[in-house]
């Protein structure tokens, strides 16, 4: 299958009053259409500045960039103008945020927000955009459809907002929908549904996910591949299967076994160690991950970890 994203040495830094914050640093990824791919990792290590990159939805006057962002084999995201940047994210490109009530506009009723959606990017009729969203909401279970299209956000639960957004989110039939905590809020059997509606949506309308997340659940439930970040580098990826179950890096190693050991904590399933974080203000030149691995050799500190391929999907970064 042909990548729907390729990304090619990204990095992202970011202008703050402490300095140049070290966002992103030099990934490589390939997403293909109608794949599921996860992107795993402890908060602060990039996976959300990653996702957004792909929309550029950051203040650019803040951010700087450097590598490429291909689209469907074509276009390089990092190059578009407005205008171009304003169709890839109504039509090719959806997004499910982390907080639902904060994307939506609270004085504006829910159907009248999806139907806006309709009718400015696919040119519908008032008649063709009702029709349409009441048809979008009740796919995504959000009953009665008819009733929840007069409604306001805040009279909507936050499991129903979140239908609603991933509704808002395949409108306009994107070729790629990136999830951000897309289960974050949800209860287990709500966590189920919408797990579910997003393999639908995959076999049904080949449309390909990128799930951000720090739960190793998520992963195994609907991933088909995924990537370990850490410090703002992808230091594994392949197949869930092989990532998970036969890890190489020393950090993917850490992860996995601090989850096993919080089995019965409310940490249970989450990306979470006591490693010591690069500071971000810094420049690495060699494995940012050095600094905890019980591994670490002199050339970790000062060299680019060689890329070594287990198999044609997994690869990982690591001297060892």
């Amino acid at each position: 299958m042909p990548n729907i994203i390729s990304i090619q040495h990204l990095k992202v830094r970011l202008m703050s009053t402490g300095g140049i914050v070290h966002a992103v640093r030099d990934i490589n990824l390939e997403i293909k259409s109608g794949e599921i791919h996860g992107i795993l990792g402890e908060s602060g290590c990039g996976k959300t500045m990653t996702a957004k990159s792909i929309l550029r939805l950051y203040d650019e006057e803040k951010l700087i960039y450097d590598g490429n962002i291909i689209f469907n084999g074509e276009k390089d995201i990092l190059s578009m103008n407005k205008k171009e940047l304003e169709n890839l994210r109504s039509k090719e490109i959806g997004m499910i945020f982390q907080e639902p009530i904060t994307t939506l506009n609270p004085l504006i009723t829910i159907g009248n927000q999806l139907s806006e959606v309709l009718r400015i990017h696919l040119k519908m009729t008032k008649r063709d955009a009702k029709a349409r969203t009441i048809e979008l909401l009740k796919n995504m279970s959000v009953s009665p459809a008819e009733d929840r299209y007069n409604q306001y956000p805040f009279e909507l639960s936050g499991e129903l907002l979140q239908r609603v957004i991933m509704a808002m989110a395949i409108a306009c039939n994107p070729k790629l929908i990136i999830a951000d905590e897309p289960t974050i809020n949800l209860g287990g059997s709500m966590q189920t549904q919408v797990l579910q509606m997003i393999q639908d949506l995959r076999c049904n309308e080949n449309m390909a996910f990128m799930i951000i997340t720090k739960y190793f659940d998520v992963i195994n439930e609907v991933c088909d591949t995924v990537s370990i970040m850490y410090a703002g580098k992808i230091v594994e990826s392949g197949s869930v299967r092989e990532v998970l179950h036969s890890p190489k890096h020393p950090y993917t190693q850490e992860l996995i076994e601090k989850s096993k050991i919080a089995e019965n904590s409310d940490e249970k399933g989450v990306a979470k160690t006591d490693s010591i974080k690069p500071d971000s203000h810094k420049h690495i030149e060699g494995c940012p991950y050095a600094l905890k691995c019980k591994y670490v050799r002199g050339e970790c500190h000062s060299n680019l970890p060689d890329k070594i391929r287990v198999s044609k999907s997994h690869i990982y970064n690591c001297f060892k």
